[in-house]
């Protein structure tokens, strides 16, 4: 590794991302690493669309969970609004 070179642990998590914001993307398929750049919008155009959101009733407001976490059950929506914070949405027949 270069005298400069950081370790993919030690890079800081990215919290919160924009479309334009750039990824970098290592790869190693000869044994030579590569680095390419891409946008978020190129990884995943418009997955976002087809997100799946998981069947589960979180036990109270301050359960386990990390912000942006999206769940429902047959009564309510529930969004994680901050780590272990939840509001929830009143679900009704229209």
């Amino acid at each position: 590794m270069a005298n400069n070179a950081v370790k993919t642990s030690e890079l800081p998590v990215a919290t919160s991302l924009s479309a334009n914001d750039r990824v970098v993307v290592l790869t190693d398929p000869a044994g030579t690493p590569i680095t390419k750049a891409a946008s978020l919008s190129t990884l995943f155009g418009n997955a976002a669309a087809n997100v799946e959101i998981e069947y589960y009733t979180p036990t109270t407001s301050s359960a386990s969970a990390q912000e942006g976490v999206i769940t429902y059950d047959s009564s309510y929506l529930y969004v994680a609004v901050a780590n272990n914070s939840w509001k929830r949405i009143s679900l009704s027949s229209f």
